[in-house]
């Protein structure tokens, strides 16, 4: 997301907080479902897994552009071992991408039982599933109006007391997925290229 919309963003949550006060400006007043609202509480919660995630060629020179697809089944026993797997759970996993040199980046998904779940990230990425046959699985991206993204602004500080303006919610993907190991693939923009990324993966009723 570019600077221009970021500016934007704060300047609603400021007029917001001004006009309304910060009792008056809840998610609800922008339609939050309740799986989002619960996106954002397990967000701002400061407990986070963090996965700090590394050049997958470094495990074999070979595992670049299209034949990565191809390897899905050795690439993710690699990344189990070197626990950057994220299992469907109610959490927050900090995703650290300094250690790579590029915007992609790649961690073990591993989904316990079969059903659909919904992804939140707190930054505006690309992201894709590829399943164990190398298929990329298709995912039903979330609308979220700028209002509605200004309304999950949150003050967050780092274990350095650095505080810093938050928004739970900037992209949204929800899938359908059998009980099995993916491969995950985040592009992240040039805007957040150094920027950690928080998720949360909810199990939609």
């Amino acid at each position: 997301m570019n600077n221009k919309i970021i500016l934007h963003l704060i300047g609603i949550v400021l007029i917001a907080l001004i006009g309304f006060g910060c009792d008056d400006y809840s998610e609800e007043d922008y339609g939050y479902s309740e799986l989002e609202s619960a996106a954002c509480q397990i967000m701002q919660d400061s407990l986070v897994i963090e996965l700090n995630l590394t050049e997958i060629a470094g495990y074999d020179s070979t595992w670049i552009d299209s034949n990565i697809y191809s390897n899905i089944g050795a690439i993710s026993d690699s990344l189990i071992f070197d626990i950057l797997s994220v299992i469907t759970q109610d959490s927050c996993y900090l995703i650290e991408t300094i250690d790579v040199s590029d915007s992609t980046a790649y961690f073990n998904l591993s989904v316990i039982e079969d059903g659909s779940y919904a992804f939140f990230f707190n930054h505006d990425i690309s992201f894709e599933l590829v399943n164990a046959s190398g298929q990329i699985v298709t995912g039903i991206p979330g609308s979220h109006t700028l209002d509605a993204i200004a309304a999950s602004a949150y003050y967050y500080t780092d274990p350095k007391e650095n505080r810093s303006l938050e928004f739970c919610i900037m992209t949204s993907l929800q899938y359908e997925l059998s009980h099995g190991n993916y491969l995950a693939h985040i592009n992240k923009s040039e805007a957040v290229l150094e920027t950690a990324i928080k998720t949360v993966i909810l199990k939609a009723l």
